[in-house]
């Protein structure tokens, strides 16, 4: 399972540390390699973006310089691997990337819901660590600052402490929670904001 479009860091065969973005033509998921390119860490990652759409995966690979393929399992070969998937599809994912991944991979999603996605990730995932991300803004942002970040981890490992620790660098605000107190919390917020429409 070869990548189809391969950036010029994964043809010299560098030892940049590997980020798997499952969706990664979508909006989030080019907010993310936006954010990165921005930020000069995009330059220093070896990426590669997976989903069905070939022509579309193509086109945004070519445009941030990194890899693209049609399979999932490309991704899930990753040291970092980010599901921006809709999460009607993503415990599916969740399902079909698990047997791959290795211990000292660190698996993120970032999905508004997390009860059944972390009830699919803490039956399926075995090893690496699992962490459920909510960004509090759409893919309209241009940086972090001030945004809030929810994080909830379903396998905490060391990664959690960086991970906030590189958004607060980016003056982001993280929260860190239960699945179910994200969604509980998320689904009396969404009511008042309609009630006060």
């Amino acid at each position: 399972m070869n990548p189809t479009s391969l950036s010029s860091k994964e043809q010299v065969g560098s030892d940049f540390p590997s980020l798997g973005v499952i969706g990664g033509y979508g909006k989030m998921g080019q907010w993310v390699l936006r954010f990165l390119s921005r930020n000069g860490v995009l330059d220093r990652l070896r990426v590669i973006i997976t989903g069905p759409r070939q022509e579309i995966g193509h086109r945004v690979a070519q445009r941030f310089g990194v890899s693209y393929s049609p399979d999932n399992l490309d991704a899930a070969k990753s040291k970092y691997v980010l599901l921006c998937t809709p999460i009607d599809v993503t415990p599916r994912i969740i399902d079909e990337i698990s047997p791959h991944i290795s211990e000292g991979s660190v698996v993120m999603d970032m999905s508004s819901v997390k009860t059944r996605v972390s009830a699919a990730a803490g039956r399926l995932m075995r090893q690496g660590e699992y962490i459920s991300v909510h960004p509090m803004f759409g893919p309209s942002v241009e940086n972090l600052e001030g945004q809030v970040i929810i994080l909830v981890p379903i396998r905490a490992g060391p990664f959690l402490e960086k991970l906030r620790t590189t958004l607060h660098h980016w003056h982001a605000k993280t929260i860190v929670t239960t699945p179910q107190e994200h969604d509980y919390v998320l689904s009396v917020v969404q009511c008042l904001t309609h009630f006060s429409y």
